[in-house]
């Protein structure tokens, strides 16, 4: 659900790049453009979320993957037959 709402504002955001691209060149000079600023934060700030939340799908992933090969034996596999321990 998360995944899905950092999609969209990462399609609007690149919508408005589409559509008004003097908001996304600046050239050398220095960002006095207040428009400017604020896309280029919700380019940071959409891009710090999208890192978290990866970080956290992927620990969340491996929780699950640990969790569900120790309930190996209650679902009948034998304990000799499991190849790998988390002991």
């Amino acid at each position: 659900m998360v995944g899905a709402v950092l999609s969209l504002g990462s399609a609007l955001l690149s919508l408005l790049q589409l559509f008004s691209p003097e908001l996304f060149t600046t050239g050398d000079e220095e960002i006095n453009d207040a428009g400017v600023l604020v896309v280029a934060l919700l380019e940071l700030g959409l891009g710090l979320i999208y890192l978290v939340v990866y970080v956290t799908t992927i620990i969340i992933f491996l929780m699950w993957l640990y969790r569900s090969y120790e309930n190996l034996p209650s679902f009948g596999v034998p304990r000799n037959r499991i190849s790998y321990s988390s002991k």
